[in-house]
């Protein structure tokens, strides 16, 4: 039969063996965990992009399309609020209209003024006086 001695030299061999077996089903183990490591890592980046792809592009391009319009709207009715209306430009065309008529009637008077001078001190005849008279830009009307 076996003795002590002789099962430990067996325990040994045993051991040794296992060891050695180990370091290969180790490297086995460790190969094929990779693979399905990597095959799984493919799968869900696979699966990730498909999904931002059909739903999560879609959903920024449609916020970002409104988010454009609302802002683009906003910048126009910034942009339109301060112009003036017509009945805005047609009271001011009246205003600098009447200015401009006042002045004019006050360069008429001054050249009436001087016409007359000029005709007082004989500078100028009855008929160049009647003529420069019908120049006016508004008639004049005496009382």
């Amino acid at each position: 039969m076996l003795d002590q001695n002789d099962l430990k030299q067996i325990g040994a061999v045993i051991d040794d063996r296992l060891q050695k077996a180990e370091g290969r089903i180790d490297d086995r183990f460790k190969k094929a965990e990779d693979r399905i490591v990597e095959r799984t890592v493919t799968a869900v980046v696979t699966q990730v992009g498909e999904f931002i792809d059909q739903n999560v592009l879609p959903a920024i391009d449609t916020l970002i399309e409104e988010k454009l319009e609302t802002k683009l709207e906003e910048k126009f009715e910034e942009k339109l609020t301060p112009l003036p209306d017509r009945d805005f430009i047609t009271r001011q065309t009246a205003e600098v209209k009447g200015e401009f008529i006042a002045k004019l009637r006050k360069e008429d008077e001054k050249v009436d003024l001087h016409i007359k001078f000029s005709h007082e001190n004989k500078v100028l005849t009855d008929d160049q006086r009647t003529r420069l008279g019908a120049l006016h830009v508004f008639p004049s009307i005496e009382v």
